[in-house]
């Protein structure tokens, strides 16, 4: 299939952790021709070397905030050119006093446009506003699991390793609290070396049991969010996070190596409760989950569907 692929930049998603695998998929299963939209100036000169009737589909995996933006010149690009927009923050047009609230309306009442959204939840909330969505689940590559050393050989027991936001801070207090010692990374890693730190960790931990506002209502981060879940334990990690129904889409309770907790004073506990293991087991239990998620080739499922989303019934 013949797809004309548009992005903010071509550094940004050959760099960015998930587009780049996104992308990987895209040229290994589709004849992609990409048009880069910064910077502005240049884009109606590119747009002049573009058939837009020589590709099958149109598929957008632009930021929320530049799409938003781009509308009504996309318009006067593609016209009623049907087009799969690629979202993997799609809550960031409900939150309230998000800069791009109200952006699904926009999309909908300006293109010809299905969104293909990474979490189940935000799909029905967009089919309920009367636009049309498709999940699609984020992973990891094949060539990026890999089971790693064994638990006793990794230097950190539980570590975290991200933005310590208001939310999370209260969780790993609570933590903390209750005698379970997080160790807390600092320093940017790029991705290769963010992905080597959880090859040193026992334990990763992070909490999105806190909620957005939209609309005036809460809505829990963890309606997201999930796909951290996968990229650590595919490196051989366990995981120990909220639990939330939405885990569920990304099958995560098939993963042995998933810790989940329903109130953080039961970290310690989930966390200690690996020393009733023998390392044998704990062994298997990585090897079974890193398997797990290699076999499910996600992005290349994701790069099929999306291209294909355009004639979907919806």
């Amino acid at each position: 299939m013949k797809v004309l692929y548009l992005v903010d930049t071509k550094e940004y998603v050959e760099s960015n952790c998930f587009q780049q695998q996104l992308l990987r998929a895209f040229r290994y299963c589709h004849d992609l021709t990409i048009l880069p939209i910064a910077p502005i100036s240049l884009l109606k000169l590119r747009w002049l070397r573009i058939d837009l009737l020589a590709h099958d589909v149109v598929v957008s995996v632009l930021r929320q905030r530049t799409l938003d933006r781009l509308l009504p010149r996309l318009y006067e690009m593609i016209g009623g050119h049907p087009i799969a927009v690629y979202d993997q923050d799609p809550w960031e047009a409900y939150i309230d006093g998000s800069a791009t609230k109200g952006f699904y309306s926009r999309l909908n009442d300006t293109l010809n446009a299905q969104a293909c959204i990474t979490s189940a939840w935000w799909v029905e909330r967009l089919r309920r506003d009367g636009i049309r969505a498709h999940f699609i689940r984020m992973g990891m590559e094949p060539r990026s699991c890999d089971v790693g050393p064994n638990l006793s050989d990794r230097p950190i027991p539980v570590g975290f390793r991200g933005h310590v936001h208001p939310h999370r801070k209260v969780v790993l207090d609570s933590m903390a609290a209750s005698g379970l010692e997080v160790s807390i990374g600092s320093g940017r890693l790029d991705y290769p070396q963010y992905l080597d730190y959880l090859q040193q960790v026992q334990v990763f931990t992070h909490d999105e049991s806190a909620p957005w506002i939209c609309d005036g209502e809460e809505v829990s981060r963890s309606t997201g969010m999930w796909v951290k879940d996968i990229e650590t334990a595919a490196r051989g990690t366990f995981v120990l996070r909220n639990w939330h129904p939405e885990a569920a889409s990304y099958d995560l309770e098939s993963l042995p190596t998933m810790l989940f907790y329903r109130d953080p004073a039961e970290a310690k506990d989930l966390s200690l409760g690996l020393a009733k293991f023998d390392p044998g087991e704990l062994r298997q239990m990585q090897h079974r989950a890193v398997d797990n998620i290699r076999s499910r080739q996600d992005w290349a499922q994701a790069a099929h569907t999306i291209a294909n989303t355009v004639v979907l019934p919806t």
